[in-house]
């Protein structure tokens, strides 16, 4: 008899629930508490006919239900205790229980996130709902306590340090570029304008320098000083590698490389084959094909790039000595000092050497290719006429593998 009793109450809060309007909200991004943690998005809550809509699965796995996705009925379920939550993308009509009920703004999916109504699926599940407008955010209790303050939005004149998880480019003239910063439990919206200095270096080579937002991406490492929520300055780091598969978890979401490196991928990783969109995604990966490079979340390791290199552009066999020199290019002119990078065998000794006339020494450098191959060094010259051309040689000695090198022209500035 309660059963029944609470069963009834829950119907009457839901078939309420299409009466209560949410109003529309300004710029800004809407955040949402659970029991005073914040959920965090890849997809932010919209607004649509003047109610929020947010991913389903964010809000009810942080209630504590399970969420299944059924793509050939386009069909969402969510289970929490005795309720069982019934969604059809593009209708209007929600099933509690096997029992009907009628939403003003039917599920929809965007960006690949199936979003609904907050507020049905709050109080479907029992919860309590409040938006607060003066601060665009909406806190769901779940144990019947009273909602409390959520933590405020950033002050200003803040940094804080975390990961990219969304870039929003300018659409339009007089539109200004915005990135999300998830820091902690906590995501944050900044603006970007032309006078935020943004740089951007791969720490695997320590190569980087001033960038434009375009250049960032997610899952870079950022620190970020805002004044207002607009950065002053953006400062963000990245990770690459590279790597032959030799088995891949799908479900765990895992590569294992031929030297024995385990990488997790994130769920929404982008995957290129030879740089253009590979179909099917993370699908497309398969045993035995060569990743270079996979871009890594410097703190997490985890790859959020990944391209398949297919074709002639495929490295050696494993225990094949190999040299690649990615910069500086034949023919280039540099500055003083000056980058070498590239690739060969794992722990092998590297010399630069630059000579002039008649191979007349004038600068060299020494470095060790890391666990992965890859190299970078600076190499300072002692110029006797400047912006002529020198010679550079690169060699590589791996004691195993043996011996190669590389020599070409470039002209020290």
């Amino acid at each position: 008899m309660q059963a029944r009793g609470l069963f009834a109450l829950l119907l009457t809060v839901l078939l309420s629930a299409s009466l209560v309007t949410v109003p529309v909200l300004g710029q800004g991004a809407v955040r949402v508490f659970v029991d005073g943690e914040q959920v965090l998005f890849d997809q932010p809550p919209v607004v649509q006919g003047s109610r929020v809509l947010v991913p389903v699965r964010g809000v009810f796995e942080k209630m504590g239900a399970t969420v299944e996705w059924h793509p050939s009925t386009r069909t969402v379920l969510a289970a929490r205790t005795n309720t069982l939550v019934e969604l059809k993308i593009g209708s209007r009509i929600a099933r509690v229980n096997d029992r009907p009920v009628t939403l003003d703004v039917p599920a929809t999916i965007l960006r690949g996130r199936t979003l609904v109504p907050l507020r049905f699926i709050s109080e479907s599940l029992g919860a309590s709902v409040e938006y607060r407008e003066e601060s665009r955010t909406v806190v769901i209790s779940t144990t019947g306590a009273p909602v409390g303050q959520p933590p405020p939005p950033p002050t200003a004149g803040q940094t804080i340090k975390g990961v990219i998880t969304d870039i929003r480019p300018a659409q339009q003239a007089g539109d200004q570029s915005r990135i999300v910063i998830e820091s902690g439990n906590v995501a944050y919206t900044i603006t970007i304008n032309v006078d935020t200095a943004v740089t951007r270096v791969n720490v695997s080579s320590n190569v980087g320098g001033s960038v434009g937002v375009a250049a960032l991406r997610r899952g870079d490492d950022a620190e970020v000083t805002f004044t207002n929520n607009v950065a002053t300055r953006i400062r963000a780091t990245y990770m690459e590698t590279i790597g032959r598969i030799d088995q891949i978890a799908k479900s765990g979401r895992t590569i294992i490389l031929t030297d024995g490196r385990t990488i997790r991928y994130v769920s929404n990783v982008v995957v290129t084959r030879n740089g253009q969109p590979a179909q099917g995604g993370a699908d497309a990966l398969q045993a035995g094909q060569v990743l270079d490079p996979l871009r890594l979340n410097p703190t997490s390791r985890e790859a959020w790039e990944i391209n398949i290199v297919s074709g002639a552009a495929q490295m050696p066999p494993s225990g094949q000595m190999i040299l690649n020199i990615r910069e500086p290019d034949p023919g280039a002119t540099v500055g003083n000092p000056f980058t070498v990078r590239g690739r060969t065998a794992a722990r092998s000794q590297v010399v630069a050497t630059v000579t002039f006339f008649l191979g007349f020494p004038v600068g060299s450098q020494t470095v060790t290719a890391n666990s992965e191959g890859q190299f970078t060094m600076r190499v300072p010259v002692t110029l006797i006429a400047p912006n002529t051309p020198h010679n550079l040689t690169v060699t590589a000695t791996h004691s195993d593998l043996g011996q190669e090198q590389r020599s070409f022209t470039i002209t020290v500035k």
